[in-house]
């Protein structure tokens, strides 16, 4: 029993990415060729992609959006845990990265069933929702794009997931810098409002988990 969420040291991180995950070897590769590369602290852990996997077998969601794919892992745990009849729509702005998650996505034969489309993200989920076939349409959703529109992308992403739904939203944490008030850079200030506006809204139900740089579980209501 513990009254409180348990500090994680790398001995335990360790331990729970050893009992508490089930990598691929499709999954192990991207990751392991993302962390090797630059700007690795993007890619979410082993034991958050596990977390967003099994949470999407619990609700036999088969939709998924994700806002921010950087190198393809996060969208390839979704993609294996949803099965061979998901359908996964992925933001990102980058064809650098994005290259190399198609080129493993590709490998692990299931590029068919990622709907990749480049540029802006909130451009992209504008237009999105001006099509009725995608307004409560997907089942569960990542936010994990550029911080400071993190407000706007909740806002039309809420739109688009079905009731009984579920947000996913990464780096709530920020490092630990939103609990620190002498810390005011633009990201941080977005994310210290955004998590305070997201606790207000009506519309959704939430939970903090303090996975990776806490990640954030909204319940559309």
């Amino acid at each position: 029993m513990s009254s409180t969420s348990i500090n994680l040291n790398k001995s335990l991180i360790d331990y729970m990415q050893k009992f508490g995950t089930h990598e691929n070897s499709f999954q192990s590769q991207l990751r392991e060729e993302t962390e090797s590369g630059e700007f690795a602290q993007m890619q979410i852990s082993p034991e958050q992609g596990q977390f967003m996997g099994v949470l999407a077998k619990i609700m036999n969601a088969k939709n998924y959006l994700e806002i921010g794919t950087f190198k393809g892992y996060s969208a390839m745990c979704m993609a294996f845990a949803m099965g061979a009849e998901s359908e996964i729509v992925a933001l990102d702005s980058s064809k650098e990265y994005t290259d190399i998650a198609l080129r493993h996505w590709k490998a692990a034969e299931i590029s068919n069933r990622i709907n990749l489309r480049l540029g802006l993200a909130l451009d992209t989920l504008i237009d999105m929702s001006k099509d009725d076939n995608n307004l409560n349409h997907f089942d569960i959703a990542f936010i994990d794009a550029d911080k400071t529109n993190y407000q706007n992308y909740f806002d039309y992403t809420i739109e688009l997931v079905r009731r009984g739904g579920v947000i996913l939203i990464d780096n709530v944490f920020w490092s630990g810098n939103v609990s620190d008030l002498s810390i005011n850079d633009d990201d941080t200030v977005a994310i210290r409002k955004f998590n305070k506006l997201l606790s207000e809204d009506r519309r959704v139900s939430i939970s903090i988990v303090p996975i990776g740089d806490g990640l954030t579980v909204a319940y559309k209501l």
